[in-house]
């Protein structure tokens, strides 16, 4: 049974759907969830602050890419923002 384009396209957007997924699920909680936490247990500590500043600018990524896989049609953006994620 061949795949056509459009199908193969689709297969692909879900696959990067569901790494994202995985990679979202793995962000909030090794920096923001973590972050809190060492943050409520040591509000001066600059190492809990950063993980969380740098985990809510990785979810802003990964909700960018989401997008781009699904909504854009511009292949420019779509590598910007891949490359992104990936780097």
């Amino acid at each position: 049974m061949a795949f056509d384009k459009k199908q193969q396209i689709r297969g692909v957007r879900i696959l990067l759907t569901v790494f994202y997924g995985f990679l979202l699920s793995s962000i909030l909680f090794r920096y923001i969830i973590h972050g809190i936490v060492e943050t409520i247990r040591r509000p001066t500590n600059p190492y809990a602050i950063t993980m969380i500043v740098l985990g809510t600018l990785i979810l802003v990524s990964i909700g960018l890419a989401t997008y781009a896989t699904w909504y854009t049609s511009k292949f420019l953006f779509k590598n910007v923002v891949l490359i992104n994620v990936f780097f």
